[in-house]
């Protein structure tokens, strides 16, 4: 059976998580502060791609099956914390 990795927390701008060495699938959850506006970001093959919820003002979740490096959450307006996390 495959171990499950979690990486989870807040930040306050943006955090960047380096995923490279996991395989998928990957669900990414972004829980954006009260009152904020907040966009997660793919980056694989060395490009960053925005995730297919685009911002978000509300706790949204996506799943990608395809191999990526990193991913980054960024607080695009507001002043509260975000939550992530990413689960492989």
């Amino acid at each position: 059976m495959a171990r499950q990795i979690t990486y989870s927390g807040t930040y306050s701008g943006s955090k960047i998580i380096t995923v490279s060495r996991i395989d998928p699938p990957f669900t990414i959850t972004l829980s954006p502060g009260s009152g904020n506006v907040s966009r997660c970001e793919i980056k694989s093959g060395g490009k960053w791609f925005a995730w297919p919820a685009g911002d978000v003002s509300e706790p949204m979740r996506d799943v990608q099956y395809g191999h990526i490096e990193e991913v980054k959450f960024t607080r695009v307006s507001g002043s509260s914390d975000d939550t992530y996390e990413v689960v492989a």
